[in-house]
């Protein structure tokens, strides 16, 4: 279905460029007119859904450009924690829960859940792509297909510093890796806008080895790197 918004009081195509007073016809994934419609048109349009933005501005959806979706389920978690007390006492607890689930029962219906919570969250809120680091699991991409958000997964890469439970053999690692991107990972010239990034979560959880291996994958394979640097003091001290 065809969606005509009209007279929106502002329209940003970009930084320079803001129009105003414009009605705008959106058409599948296009849009094919923007401009003033005869006020005949208006009043009688063909089948399409109306959206009067009288009073309201039209944006480009906007991107959150990095975030920890799974981390919807701890919102007030002990906030007042500093990171690497809050890492240990709340997020690797979950983390090791849903790992949990995954091995013994093949159960990933968490991630569909945090994954279609956290996209109508964005979604309702002008956000319309994601770029996900940590709990990669193939029913968060699958809820963000189904939800129609862009979405790009960066597949976390750990083998330091975070618990055994956690860890995995580098080759398991690898295999584990390379396998999100060949599922998931989408051409540019394709129409499903879910995207695959390589993503060492920060230095000091990864191995030398392992950090050339993502470097080598990504220069292959045409993949971008997505890592936290320098995020804390504790962090600049040890790599320094």
């Amino acid at each position: 279905m065809a969606i005509l918004i009209k007279n929106a009081s502002y329209l940003l195509r970009d930084v320079n460029r803001v129009e105003k007073d414009v009605d705008i016809l959106v058409e599948g994934n296009k849009i094919w007119k923007i401009g003033k419609f005869s006020p005949a048109w208006l009043d009688n349009p063909p089948c399409l859904e109306v959206i009067d933005a009288t009073g309201k501005a039209v944006i480009p959806g906007l991107i959150n450009a990095h975030t920890h979706l799974y981390q919807n389920l701890l919102k007030g978690r002990q906030d007042d924690l500093p990171l690497v007390d809050w890492c240990n006492q709340v997020t690797f607890p979950l983390c090791q829960l849903i790992t949990q689930e995954q091995k013994e029962k093949g159960d990933e219906q968490l991630g569909y859940y945090w994954g279609l919570l956290s996209s109508l969250e964005m979604l309702k809120n002008g956000t319309t792509t994601c770029i996900n680091l940590d709990m990669t699991l193939d029913t968060v991409f699958q809820s963000w297909v189904e939800a129609g958000i862009r979405g790009v997964g960066a597949i976390t890469c750990a083998d330091l510093w975070i618990p055994d439970t956690l860890k995995e053999p580098l080759p398991r690692l690898q295999e584990k890796i390379l396998g999100f991107v060949e599922r998931w990972h989408t051409p540019k010239d394709e129409e499903k806008h879910i995207y695959v990034m390589l993503g060492p979560s920060a230095p000091f959880i990864c191995s030398e080895k392992l950090l050339l291996w993502i470097r080598e994958q990504a220069t292959k394979r045409g993949l971008n790197i997505h890592i936290h640097v320098a995020e804390t003091l504790y962090e600049v001290d040890l790599m320094q």
